[in-house]
């Protein structure tokens, strides 16, 4: 997380590895993709992250798995066709909480792969 405007409630990130580049995204902060927040635990002596199983808050309630492999089967659904196509589809990804031009984008990645 790059940082957290207050006043519009939207967390700006800087995301590596994306579709093979690094982004800056928007995130409205009630979005499907904010799985929650960590704050490691640092050793005030050494500066390092304390010996811990897990980071404060860093498990989310709704047992949401990895968010990358559930993009990557949507839009292998989506080149079976399971979400229908044009305007139907783009409001069947909508409704369902998926940002239609990140799966698009993975959509073409693997057609062109």
């Amino acid at each position: 997380m790059e940082s957290v405007d207050g006043d519009s409630e939207t967390i700006n990130t800087i995301e590596g590895n994306w579709l093979n580049q690094v982004v800056r995204r928007h995130y409205a902060s009630d979005n499907w993709c904010i799985l929650g927040y960590a704050r490691p635990r640092y050793d005030a002596g050494a500066g390092s992250v304390a010996p811990s199983s897990e980071a404060e808050g860093a498990n989310h309630p709704n047992g949401c798995g990895d968010v990358a492999s559930d993009l990557d089967e949507v839009a292998l659904s989506v080149i079976r066709g399971d979400w229908g196509n044009g305007q139907e589809r783009v409001d069947r990804l909508t409704d369902s909480g998926y940002d239609v031009r990140v799966v698009q984008e993975l959509v073409n990645e693997k057609l062109a792969s």
